[in-house]
């Protein structure tokens, strides 16, 4: 029981987390550096950032059984009922960049798809397609930075939590953007999930599930072959289906 306390005594005053909460250190470099380094040698040609317009056609809205939206929601609504809770999670980002992964949770420790940066960043990517808000991309990118650092997950290669499910939010931000930088930093962990069991991850309690295990992992891999239509499955939807 001793040994229990002080584990978790050094959780609270920001110590190292156990194993399975820590990330590795990324050892790839990141965009800037690597496009350099190519463009030195005369690999690569330059690329630019071009960003399309955000649009308000994907408010989340409540679908029949066909897919089809049961009802629509007005501007107004969104931003009365919605905007409010959106802007109060904002709040409570920590100086890393990083949330916490609950309201009563001040340890910042916590970077996977249902803890932390590389959920909220989902929420931050909507906002920002709905409410048009630049604040809303500002702080998305800047997830994204925190996912880079600090998403190469010991526990696993996993979605819900683990290094795939971290890729997908350089996916999503890349079809936003279209800056390759992202697509870049999803296939770097791409590359991380392809070496499969060699980093001595935690095993996890379902090792061939979507969200834990296996199954995950592939679809990733397969979604980083074609980004422009990739999806978090059973998470993101098709926008281009609702008609």
């Amino acid at each position: 029981m001793g040994e229990t306390m002080s584990k978790r005594l050094k959780l609270h005053l920001g110590g190292e987390a156990e194993m399975e909460e820590r990330a590795f250190v990324n050892p790839f470099p990141d965009y800037e550096a690597a496009a350099g380094a190519l463009l030195a040698s005369g690999a690569a040609e330059e690329t630019g950032c071009v960003r399309p317009p955000a649009t308000t056609d994907e408010p989340g809205l409540p679908f029949h059984q066909d897919g089809k939206p049961a009802a629509k929601v007005d501007q107004e609504t969104l931003t009365e009922m919605v905007k409010p809770s959106i802007d109060y999670v904002r709040h409570k980002k920590f100086r890393s960049g990083n949330y916490p992964s609950s309201l009563s949770n001040e340890t910042d420790r916590l970077v996977h798809w249902c803890h932390g940066a590389p959920g909220v960043i989902h929420m931050l990517m909507q906002a920002y397609k709905v409410f048009k808000e630049e604040k809303y991309l500002k702080e998305a990118m800047e997830c994204s930075d925190v996912i880079w650092q600090r998403g190469l997950l010991r526990k696993g290669y996993g979605i819900c939590h683990g290094t795939a499910g971290n890729g997908y939010s350089f996916l999503s931000l890349y079809r936003l953007t279209q800056d390759k930088k992202y697509l870049y930093r999803a296939c770097k962990f791409a590359e991380w999930c392809l070496d499969y069991g060699a980093h001595g991850c935690r095993i996890p309690d379902r090792p061939y599930s979507l969200f834990e295990g296996m199954a995950g992992a592939i679809h990733f891999l397969s979604d980083v072959l074609g980004p422009e239509t990739s999806r978090f499955p059973a998470f993101e939807l098709d926008s281009s289906k609702r008609d």
